[in-house]
């Protein structure tokens, strides 16, 4: 996920002058990449639809409310961070 992002950044500068924008979306997409194609190959029962079938609305919610956080503010935030602070 670093990897690919700091090869991305040095070919599109936009992405180190704006990191907090660039950090959110960065994360939003792990996100739908990590719940639309990589759980869903890996563990089948687990695709999102499947999975929260049974629970309340409130809970779905809450799930995927914590699932954004942590991969828009605890993966996304920090890469683009480091990608900005970083020099040629």
């Amino acid at each position: 996920m670093a990897g690919a992002y700091m090869l991305i950044a040095q070919r599109r500068p936009a992405l180190r002058r704006h990191p907090v924008v660039a950090g959110l979306l960065y994360g939003l997409l792990l996100w739908a990449i990590m719940y639309w194609i990589v759980r869903p190959w890996r563990w089948p029962a687990m695709w999102l639809p499947a999975a929260y079938a049974a629970l309340p609305i409130g809970r779905i919610a809450w799930n995927i409310g914590n699932q954004l956080f942590s991969h828009c503010i605890l993966v996304g935030l920090p890469i683009a961070f480091i990608a900005a602070g970083r020099r040629r």
